[in-house]
C-alpha cells in the first residue's frame, strides 16, 4: 500500500465503514474501486480493505440487529422467580417472534 496523507485517514475510515455498513445493510456494496475514485486516490483499493477488516477485528464481527431474543438471557438472569417452564416459553415466543415481519 502507498503512504497515506494524514488527511485522509478519515476519509479512508469512512470508506470502509461505508462498505462494513453496506455488506450488512445494502443489496448492492459500492466497490473499492469506486470508494477510491470519490476521495480523489488519497489511497488505495488495499487499504479500503486492510481497513475495513480492521474495523471487524476491532467489533470482533459482532454484525447484528439486536433482537428480543439476543436479550432474553440476561433479562431472565434479573427475574430469577421465573420456572424453567417460563423461561422455555418465553425463548420459543421470542423465536416464533423471529419469522414475524411484525415483530422487528
Amino acid at each position: 500500500t502507498k503512504s497515506i496523507r494524514s488527511g485522509a485517514c478519515g476519509h479512508l475510515l469512512a470508506a470502509a465503514a461505508l462498505t462494513v455498513a453496506s455488506k450488512f445493510e445494502d443489496t448492492s456494496v459500492p466497490t473499492y474501486k469506486t470508494l477510491v475514485g470519490f476521495a480523489s486516490r488519497e489511497f488505495c483499493a488495499e487499504d479500503v480493505h486492510l481497513m475495513e477488516l480492521a474495523i471487524l477485528r476491532e467489533l470482533d464481527h459482532r454484525l447484528h440487529k439486536p433482537l428480543a431474543i439476543h436479550h432474553l438471557r440476561w433479562f431472565l438472569e434479573l427475574t430469577t422467580s421465573a420456572s424453567k417452564e417460563q423461561r422455555m416459553y418465553a425463548s420459543y415466543i421470542c423465536e416464533l417472534g423471529l419469522e414475524s415481519p411484525e415483530c422487528p
